[in-house]
């Protein structure tokens, strides 16, 4: 009876996907895990007419929100011109959403950036690297979300308490501004490896507000074991006036 019993309690769809397993051992013994475990979530995934269906494995989404973070219109082409069945952008946003992607380091953002370069096996090389600065400008937006028994406001100059200290001492009062420009920060390793880490939005950032910021980043990085040994930015002239305040 307790045989029969075990058979009875087996799900179909588990033992289909163990003896899709075993049998990708048999053809091609030289797959890794990560190989077979793509090719029988395409499998699966073929199997449901939508993507909301699918339960995607950990080890996938992670690699899609690797490929993602990277190019998202690379993404895109993979999945749209029907290379590979992957998670919905809507999935990865939640994922992403799962660490709030405030102004300024966060210290969860940086965590995940660690455990990803573990993850994907990045040599002792690939934790040497650049600082990336991009400034991009943006429609000023006030947004008020509610979240339990808070309020906040999205869309105002957010920076380095250092730097918005500054400010105050220099216009002589404190005042809240909406934000038209936005500052990122991205770690390149020698590698390939690549991680957008912190933002600040800011009204086009003077480059005393450049130059706090930048060091920041630089000592966050290297106190997560990433050793930034250049700094690339675009040729505006607030960027050229930091580069003169910068011993690099």
């Amino acid at each position: 009876m307790l045989l029969n019993s075990d058979k009875e309690n087996v799900n179909p769809a588990t033992q289909q996907k163990t003896y899709v397993t075993d049998q990708l051992r048999k053809i091609a013994p030289n797959l890794s895990e990560n190989q077979i475990l793509l090719i029988t979530s395409q499998i699966e995934s073929s199997s449901h007419n939508h993507s909301k269906g699918v339960r995607w494995p950990k080890e996938i989404i992670c690699m899609a929100l690797t490929i993602y973070n990277r190019n998202p219109s690379a993404y895109k082409d993979i999945t749209r011109n029907g290379w590979l069945n992957l998670p919905s952008e809507s999935l990865l946003y939640l994922y992403k959403n799962a660490v709030k992607q405030k102004p300024g380091i966060i210290p969860t953002m940086m965590a995940w950036m660690k455990n990803e370069a573990v993850r994907l096996r990045v040599e002792t090389e690939g934790y040497y690297g650049g600082v990336l600065l991009d400034e991009m400008s943006i429609q000023e937006d006030l947004q008020i979300v509610n979240h339990g028994n808070g309020t906040s406001l999205f869309g105002l100059v957010d920076c380095e308490p250092e730097v918005m200290l500054m400010h105050c001492s220099n216009e002589g009062k404190c005042e809240s501004k909406l934000a038209n420009h936005v500052m990122q920060y991205i770690f390149h390793g020698i590698t390939g490896f690549r991680w957008p880490f912190a933002n600040y939005p800011n009204a086009q950032a003077a480059p005393a507000d450049i130059f706090i910021t930048t060091w920041k980043c630089i000592d966050a990085l290297y106190e997560w074991g990433f050793k930034p040994i250049y700094l690339c930015m675009d040729g505006s002239s607030h960027n050229r006036a930091f580069l003169k305040m910068t011993p690099f």
